[in-house]
């Protein structure tokens, strides 16, 4: 149950709210009900393989409607850190779905040099 007084609730992704493409028991009831309190369902996960707009695709089709605002992942986040901490300039290794957010404004993302930190 979600107690009075929280805006936001944090839900964690693979293993809590589904596993691969099957949906854990009571999860969507769980973010339903989050939503039912007033309180805005924020889902976070490290995995930053996939987009914003892919993670949410696959919370629905697993039942859990939502939206890409409402996701944060480890990219997301990082990029976040980057600018925060005055980052001018910076190369990352990563796969497709993380290699658009480090496109994060005031901090120029180039890519890799090094077929090694390529994928």
């Amino acid at each position: 149950m979600i107690g009075p007084g929280y805006d936001v609730v944090l839900f964690d992704l693979d293993g809590t709210l589904y596993r691969g493409d099957a949906t854990i028991p009571g999860a969507p009831a769980a973010v339903a009900r989050t939503r039912g309190a007033g309180a805005r369902p924020i889902f976070v996960t490290n995995n930053s393989s996939r987009t914003q707009a892919a993670v949410a695709a696959h919370l629905s089709r697993v039942g859990i409607p939502s939206e890409p605002e409402e996701i944060e992942t480890s990219a997301i986040v990082t990029a976040q850190r980057l600018v925060a901490v005055g980052c001018a300039s910076h190369s990352s290794s990563g796969r497709r779905g993380s290699s658009p957010r480090w496109r994060t404004p005031g901090c120029e993302w180039s890519a890799p040099r090094h077929p090694r930190l390529t994928s």
